[in-house]
Protein backbone atom coordinates (compact mmCIF):
# COMPACT_ATOMS: atom_id res chain seq x y z
CA UNK A 1 0.00 0.00 0.00
CA UNK A 2 2.60 2.44 1.12
CA UNK A 3 4.60 1.97 -2.23
CA UNK A 4 1.40 2.75 -3.95
CA UNK A 5 0.96 6.30 -2.38
CA UNK A 6 4.63 7.18 -2.97
CA UNK A 7 3.90 5.98 -6.64
CA UNK A 8 1.42 8.48 -6.95
CA UNK A 9 3.21 11.06 -5.21
CA UNK A 10 6.04 10.48 -8.44
CA UNK A 11 3.61 11.08 -11.10
CA UNK A 12 1.75 13.71 -9.36
CA UNK A 13 5.24 15.49 -9.37
CA UNK A 14 6.00 14.22 -12.83
CA UNK A 15 2.99 16.45 -14.14
CA UNK A 16 3.79 19.44 -12.43
CA UNK A 17 6.96 19.38 -13.55
CA UNK A 18 6.32 18.83 -17.29
CA UNK A 19 2.56 19.08 -18.04
CA UNK A 20 1.88 23.11 -17.81
CA UNK A 21 -1.44 22.71 -17.42
CA UNK A 22 -3.66 22.54 -13.83
CA UNK A 23 -0.15 22.73 -11.99
CA UNK A 24 -1.59 24.25 -9.38
CA UNK A 25 -3.45 21.21 -8.67
CA UNK A 26 -1.16 18.81 -8.48
CA UNK A 27 1.01 21.50 -6.28
CA UNK A 28 -1.43 21.13 -3.86
CA UNK A 29 -2.09 17.23 -4.19
CA UNK A 30 1.60 16.58 -3.71
CA UNK A 31 1.92 16.99 0.41
CA UNK A 32 -1.56 15.37 0.87
CA UNK A 33 0.06 12.15 -1.32
CA UNK A 34 3.51 11.94 0.45
CA UNK A 35 1.61 11.95 4.16
CA UNK A 36 -0.67 9.08 2.58
CA UNK A 37 2.98 7.05 2.22
CA UNK A 38 4.28 8.48 5.30
CA UNK A 39 1.19 7.51 7.43
CA UNK A 40 1.51 3.53 5.31
CA UNK A 41 4.82 3.10 5.68
CA UNK A 42 5.88 4.41 9.23
CA UNK A 43 3.94 2.39 10.99
CA UNK A 44 3.28 4.54 13.40
CA UNK A 45 3.55 8.16 12.75
CA UNK A 46 4.11 10.96 14.38
CA UNK A 47 2.09 13.73 15.09
CA UNK A 48 4.55 16.20 14.54
CA UNK A 49 5.25 15.13 11.35
CA UNK A 50 1.62 14.91 10.24
CA UNK A 51 1.46 18.76 11.41
CA UNK A 52 4.85 19.56 9.51
CA UNK A 53 3.19 17.81 6.00
CA UNK A 54 -0.08 19.74 6.85
CA UNK A 55 1.40 23.07 7.64
CA UNK A 56 3.59 22.86 4.21
CA UNK A 57 0.15 21.65 2.31
CA UNK A 58 -1.64 24.73 3.52
CA UNK A 59 1.62 26.72 2.54
CA UNK A 60 1.53 25.67 -1.03
CA UNK A 61 -2.20 26.01 -1.24
CA UNK A 62 -1.85 29.70 0.29
CA UNK A 63 0.81 30.78 -2.69
CA UNK A 64 -1.24 29.36 -5.22
CA UNK A 65 -4.05 32.12 -4.50
CA UNK A 66 -1.89 34.47 -6.48
CA UNK A 67 -2.75 38.58 -6.51
CA UNK A 68 -4.48 37.84 -2.69
CA UNK A 69 -2.87 40.36 -0.69
CA UNK A 70 -2.36 38.34 2.35
CA UNK A 71 -1.66 34.93 0.42
CA UNK A 72 2.26 35.56 0.48
CA UNK A 73 2.48 36.37 4.02
CA UNK A 74 -0.17 34.07 5.14
CA UNK A 75 2.06 31.11 2.96
CA UNK A 76 5.28 32.21 4.27
CA UNK A 77 3.79 31.73 8.20
CA UNK A 78 2.39 28.63 7.32
CA UNK A 79 5.76 27.37 5.91
CA UNK A 80 7.26 28.95 9.21
CA UNK A 81 5.01 26.81 11.32
CA UNK A 82 6.42 23.41 9.07
CA UNK A 83 10.00 24.61 10.05
CA UNK A 84 9.55 24.71 13.34
CA UNK A 85 7.93 21.25 13.42
CA UNK A 86 10.17 19.91 11.18
CA UNK A 87 13.07 20.71 13.71
CA UNK A 88 11.25 19.64 17.30
CA UNK A 89 11.31 16.45 15.23
CA UNK A 90 14.87 16.28 14.35
CA UNK A 91 15.88 17.57 17.86
CA UNK A 92 14.48 14.65 19.42
CA UNK A 93 16.79 12.15 17.58
CA UNK A 94 19.97 14.49 18.24
CA UNK A 95 22.76 12.84 20.51
CA UNK A 96 25.70 14.81 20.62
CA UNK A 97 29.03 14.15 22.73
CA UNK A 98 28.85 15.51 26.34
CA UNK A 99 30.81 18.37 25.73
CA UNK A 100 30.39 19.66 22.31
CA UNK A 101 32.78 22.45 22.96
CA UNK A 102 32.74 24.38 19.95
CA UNK A 103 30.75 22.48 17.47
CA UNK A 104 27.73 23.94 17.77
CA UNK A 105 28.72 27.41 16.74
CA UNK A 106 31.11 26.32 14.12
CA UNK A 107 28.29 24.59 12.31
CA UNK A 108 25.96 27.11 12.79
CA UNK A 109 28.42 30.06 11.22
CA UNK A 110 27.91 28.88 7.18
CA UNK A 111 24.17 29.78 8.12
CA UNK A 112 24.70 32.65 9.86
CA UNK A 113 26.68 34.01 6.75
CA UNK A 114 24.55 32.28 4.42
CA UNK A 115 21.58 34.50 5.67
CA UNK A 116 23.37 38.12 6.33
CA UNK A 117 24.37 37.66 2.46
CA UNK A 118 21.41 36.52 0.78
CA UNK A 119 19.26 39.43 3.39
CA UNK A 120 21.94 42.05 1.91
CA UNK A 121 21.38 41.21 -1.55
CA UNK A 122 17.73 40.58 -1.32
CA UNK A 123 16.72 43.32 1.31
CA UNK A 124 15.80 46.52 -1.45
CA UNK A 125 13.37 44.20 -3.45
CA UNK A 126 11.55 42.89 -0.20
CA UNK A 127 9.03 45.56 0.50
CA UNK A 128 7.29 45.42 3.35
CA UNK A 129 7.86 41.55 4.42
CA UNK A 130 11.49 42.26 5.48
CA UNK A 131 11.32 41.56 9.04
CA UNK A 132 8.97 38.82 8.35
CA UNK A 133 11.46 37.05 5.01
CA UNK A 134 13.92 36.94 7.62
CA UNK A 135 12.70 35.66 10.46
CA UNK A 136 11.38 32.53 7.89
CA UNK A 137 15.29 32.78 7.01
CA UNK A 138 16.53 32.22 10.30
CA UNK A 139 13.69 29.46 11.26
CA UNK A 140 14.62 27.58 8.08
CA UNK A 141 18.23 27.79 8.88
CA UNK A 142 17.77 26.58 12.43
CA UNK A 143 15.48 23.47 10.81
CA UNK A 144 18.80 22.59 8.71
CA UNK A 145 20.78 22.88 11.46
CA UNK A 146 18.61 20.78 13.49
CA UNK A 147 18.63 18.44 10.48
CA UNK A 148 22.46 18.12 10.23
CA UNK A 149 22.74 17.61 13.97
CA UNK A 150 20.44 14.53 13.62
CA UNK A 151 22.66 13.34 10.94
CA UNK A 152 25.92 13.67 13.04
CA UNK A 153 28.11 10.57 13.93
CA UNK A 154 27.40 7.88 15.59
CA UNK A 155 23.40 8.35 13.67
CA UNK A 156 22.74 6.06 11.30
CA UNK A 157 24.26 6.99 7.59
CA UNK A 158 20.07 6.96 6.36
CA UNK A 159 19.60 10.45 8.82
CA UNK A 160 22.00 12.07 6.54
CA UNK A 161 18.78 12.34 4.14
CA UNK A 162 16.81 14.58 6.77
CA UNK A 163 20.36 17.45 6.17
CA UNK A 164 19.80 16.74 2.28
CA UNK A 165 16.24 17.35 2.50
CA UNK A 166 16.84 20.56 4.44
CA UNK A 167 19.37 21.86 2.07
CA UNK A 168 17.09 21.11 -0.78
CA UNK A 169 14.27 23.20 1.30
CA UNK A 170 16.87 26.10 1.62
CA UNK A 171 18.08 25.87 -2.64
CA UNK A 172 14.07 25.78 -3.16
CA UNK A 173 13.27 28.71 -1.20
CA UNK A 174 16.40 31.09 -2.27
CA UNK A 175 15.55 30.47 -6.31
CA UNK A 176 11.56 31.43 -4.96
CA UNK A 177 12.73 34.66 -3.18
CA UNK A 178 14.82 35.63 -6.39
CA UNK A 179 11.61 35.10 -8.55
CA UNK A 180 9.65 36.82 -6.72
CA UNK A 181 12.21 39.91 -5.77
CA UNK A 182 14.35 40.23 -8.51
CA UNK A 183 11.95 38.59 -11.65
CA UNK A 184 12.19 35.45 -13.12
CA UNK A 185 14.37 33.56 -14.65
CA UNK A 186 14.66 30.61 -17.06
CA UNK A 187 13.06 27.45 -15.92
CA UNK A 188 12.94 28.64 -12.35
CA UNK A 189 9.43 26.99 -11.36
CA UNK A 190 10.80 24.01 -12.22
CA UNK A 191 13.27 23.79 -10.16
CA UNK A 192 11.47 25.72 -7.14
CA UNK A 193 9.24 22.51 -7.44
CA UNK A 194 11.82 19.89 -8.34
CA UNK A 195 13.86 20.93 -5.02
CA UNK A 196 10.95 21.35 -3.06
CA UNK A 197 9.52 17.78 -3.63
CA UNK A 198 12.91 16.40 -3.10
CA UNK A 199 13.23 18.27 0.26
CA UNK A 200 9.79 17.18 1.29
CA UNK A 201 10.76 13.52 0.19
CA UNK A 202 13.96 13.35 2.07
CA UNK A 203 12.92 14.15 4.76
CA UNK A 204 9.80 11.71 5.18
CA UNK A 205 12.22 8.70 3.73
CA UNK A 206 14.88 10.06 6.56
CA UNK A 207 12.19 9.68 9.27
CA UNK A 208 10.41 6.38 7.85
CA UNK A 209 13.66 4.38 8.04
Amino acid sequence: MAIGWLMLFLVDLSLNLFVASHRALTKCLLLPLLAAYYVAAAGQPAPLVLLALAASWLGDCLLEMKGKPFSFAAGLLAFLAAHILYTAVFLLEVHLPDRPGLLIPLLLLPYIVYILLFYRSMRAHMGRNKQLILLYGIAISVMSLAALLRAWPPAPPIHGLTLLGSICFIVSDSILAVNLFRGRTRYDSFWIMATYACAQLLIVLSLIA
